[in-house]
């Protein structure tokens, strides 16, 4: 891999990773913003953060043992941001369609350009 291309990998691997933190903090608000005003709003936002990151880690983690095919990454990928960005739409953030384009976009341009590559350092 050229320096180039290292350089490019690594700005995809940042744009995917800073949408998918956007995506668990879109799904806490859009829970809150649909569980309010009860008492347990912040529970939910909390399980829906829980939720959505569990479902991250299993099946599209890189370093996950259960990690899906490149497709059913996208998919899985694609299902969470429209899901959570239209939910987030319905509840009045002005931001949710767009978090769902965006993060969809994202996740089909990373996805297959970031691979079956593992992060992190072994010993």
């Amino acid at each position: 891999m050229t320096s180039q291309q290292g350089t490019k990998w690594w700005l995809l691997a940042a744009l995917a990773f800073a949408s998918e933190i956007a995506l668990l903090i879109a799904a806490g608000v859009a829970a809150k913003r649909l569980s309010e005003p009860r008492s347990w709003a912040l529970a939910a936002a909390w399980g829906a953060v829980v939720i959505v990151g569990a479902i991250w880690m299993r099946w599209m983690s890189p370093n996950s043992a259960h990690r899906l095919p490149e497709a059913g990454r996208v998919l899985l990928g694609c299902a969470l941001f429209i899901t959570v960005g239209l939910t987030l739409g319905y509840t009045g953030g002005p931001w949710g369609p767009l978090l769902a384009i965006a993060g969809c976009a994202v996740t089909v341009v990373a996805q297959p350009a970031l691979g079956q590559q593992r992060l992190g350092f072994t010993s």
